[in-house]
């Protein structure tokens, strides 16, 4: 029981901050307080899933780096002739996950959250990585499905999958000479 008392930090109400057992007693009030930081911190959250700030008020890698490689990864993912198949229990488990990482995790949260706050504190968007694939998944569902089979059209296909990965190397080598420049030169 301990060990769940730290992760979800049941009682913090007594010290001036809100905490697990909020979400549960107010379901209403904590679905308003995640709207509300879902929508103006969408922008920050986003890039912070993918790199853009790996803690507090760090920036590492620059919002512009970050986006053309998510784009790269996307035209890759939609240009992929293997499709995923999905069946209706896969995607009820997909959607499932997505929704309880998007409830849960800042419930986990509100220990950082003071009572007055309208906000959810502490919500960094490293915490939302592992939706990532999830989305890619998403993406390969809807992408392209035309010309399967051409010749011609595979061969466009592989062309533009080609130079996609050449310029995403490109990117990786410009984040990580941003995160050492960062790292290094303290």
């Amino acid at each position: 029981l301990y060990r769940w008392n730290g992760m979800f930090q049941f009682g913090g109400e007594k010290s001036g901050h809100l905490s697990t057992m909020f979400a549960l007693r107010h379901p209403a009030e904590y679905f308003k307080m995640l709207v509300a930081t879902y929508i103006e911190d969408a922008d920050r959250l986003f890039f912070g899933m993918f790199g853009a700030e790996m803690g507090w008020i760090e920036a590492v890698i620059p919002k512009l780096i970050v986006a053309m490689l998510l784009i790269l990864i996307l035209v890759y993912v939609w240009f992929d002739e293997e499709k995923i198949r999905m069946n209706k229990k896969h995607a009820v488990v997909l959607l499932a996950t997505i929704i309880l990482q998007l409830i849960i995790i800042p419930a986990m949260l509100l220990s950082c959250t003071d009572c007055e706050s309208r906000l959810i504190n502490g919500l960094q968007g490293r915490y939302f990585f592992p939706l990532a694939p999830l989305g890619f998944i998403l993406v390969s569902l809807i992408g392209t499905k035309t010309g399967i089979g051409k010749k011609e059209d595979s061969i466009r296909r592989i062309k533009i999958q080609k130079c996609s990965l050449y310029i995403f190397g490109f990117l990786i080598c410009t984040c990580l000479y941003y995160m050492m420049r960062r790292y290094l030169t303290r």
